[in-house]
């Protein structure tokens, strides 16, 4: 069964890189090891070998290993694709009153052929602030609209928040500036 999956493996890893994957056991262990596991592997937990006595559990184990291939997600780990996409915030700096809320338009453009779903989320934000996305994804080059409200106990100041897109195994960040500020944010010219 593991040679026929590795020729898998090894055919896809050939398209997206153009190499074989070679010796395998430092990836599988990696990859036995990281949060992605449940999804890479069909993880087998109970019963025992007649001879040896060694019984499944969690995780590795010596009468399973780290259990069987979950198909095309331990593929796609082994020999992730070239397939890749970027965010742009836009605008990229923006004020936003206490008590208030405003937007911005996060954009994607992908390459490689990425026609999968990106999910956005964002961190950094300070104590009082929500950010929300509609859509909370893009599916390959579109945008979202990122909303950003500040409750009125805010701290003002310059904030950077970190927007990060998620497809698959490949992610992204771009980072948007947000200024809490008390009141309304005026604009004020020459000679005013």
């Amino acid at each position: 069964m593991w040679a026929g999956y590795m020729a898998l493996a090894n055919e896809e890893a050939v398209t997206n890189s153009g190499k074989a994957l070679g010796f395998i056991n430092p990836a599988l262990y990696t990859i036995g090891l990281s949060s992605s596991y449940g999804s890479d592997f069909h993880d087998v937990t109970s019963g025992c070998q007649e001879s040896g006595g060694f019984c499944a559990t969690s995780g590795y184990d010596l009468a399973t290993g780290w259990g069987s291939p979950n198909g095309a997600n331990l593929i796609d780990a082994l020999a992730p694709s070239n397939a890749s996409f970027s965010l742009e915030a836009s605008p990229a700096q923006f004020w936003v009153a206490l008590g208030s809320s405003a937007s911005s338009t996060v954009s994607s453009t992908v390459s490689g052929g990425l026609d999968s779903s990106i999910s956005l989320s964002a961190t950094g934000q300070p104590t009082g602030v929500t950010v929300s996305f509609n859509p909370a994804s893009i599916t390959g080059s579109g945008s979202s609209t990122m909303a950003i409200s500040a409750a009125s106990f805010t701290a003002p100041g310059t904030y950077t928040i970190a927007v990060k897109g998620t497809s698959g195994i490949v992610s992204e960040t771009t980072p948007a500036s947000v200024i809490i500020s008390p009141g309304p944010h005026l604009h004020i010219g020459h000679g005013d």
